[in-house]
């Protein structure tokens, strides 16, 4: 295997990727919010770009990760998938326990895959791991 690591800042947890060597990775950029990174796999001649993203967990800091999204947008027209916690939902159906969320956060968040023209690609984990969010942009 290979990979990316950004170390961790304080308390708050870094983030990793890896890939199995096979597969072809170019580092694009990175922040302690996400990775963004070229890939070819074996056996194909096709660039795409996948982007793993930690939300902002605190909801008044949450417009950053929005902010985030339309300037990774702006960077490149290839085939994109962001995955990974973006400490959202898109639709009330996916809180599990604990109030509701509030419209307008939700909204927000519909706003800015709608910006990135990415779609939800309806990935859940098993409940007992939490939810990941897979979101593609033709």
């Amino acid at each position: 295997m290979q990979g990316i690591c950004v170390p961790s800042s304080g308390k708050s947890g870094g983030l990793v990727l890896l890939w199995p060597r096979s597969v072809n990775v170019l580092l694009q950029n990175f922040s302690h919010n996400h990775i963004d990174v070229s890939v070819q796999l074996e056996y194909s001649s096709i660039w795409w770009r996948f982007t793993g993203i930690y939300g902002q967990p605190d909801t008044n800091q949450r417009f950053q990760t929005w902010q985030l999204l339309s300037l990774l947008h702006a960077q490149s027209q290839k085939t994109w998938l962001c995955a990974d916690d973006f400490n959202k939902i898109i639709d009330q159906s996916e809180k599990l326990g604990g109030p509701t969320r509030p419209n307008w956060q939700i909204r927000n968040f519909r706003r800015a895959l709608d910006h990135c023209a990415l779609s939800d690609l309806g990935f859940r984990d098993p409940p007992s791991h939490g939810v990941i969010d897979i979101v593609a942009h033709p």
